[in-house]
């Protein structure tokens, strides 16, 4: 994070380090859950309602990433603070196509 200009006492408080060891946890659990829900949903509209769930909070986490950036109000400085918003779109896209789908049931 010094990449992106925040300031060194704020990298070397506890209360950081403990803040992200939470965020990259939380970010593993909810992977695991659409890992989850996407492999073993049989319903298409759970399917498809769940897609379009998980696309919208990925266009949120875009918007938000972008709007940090060097791109936005720069409270991220640096050409790498862009990253995280354009990996946020790219997980953004993988959802378009299963949101606007509609699968058949199988019997």
């Amino acid at each position: 994070m010094a990449d992106y200009g925040v300031p060194e006492p704020t990298l070397g408080s506890p209360h950081y380090v403990d803040a992200i060891n939470w965020v990259y946890l939380h970010t593993l659990v909810l992977g695991v859950v659409v890992g989850l829900v996407g492999w073993f949903a049989r319903e298409p509209d759970l399917k498809l309602w769940f897609s379009r769930a998980i696309l919208a909070a990925h266009v949120v986490y875009a918007t938000l990433d972008f709007g940090h950036s060097s791109l936005g109000n720069g409270l991220y400085e640096g050409a790498a603070s862009i990253i995280p918003g354009i990996m946020a779109l790219s997980f953004a896209l993988l959802f378009v196509g299963p949101s606007i789908r509609r699968e058949q049931e199988s019997l």
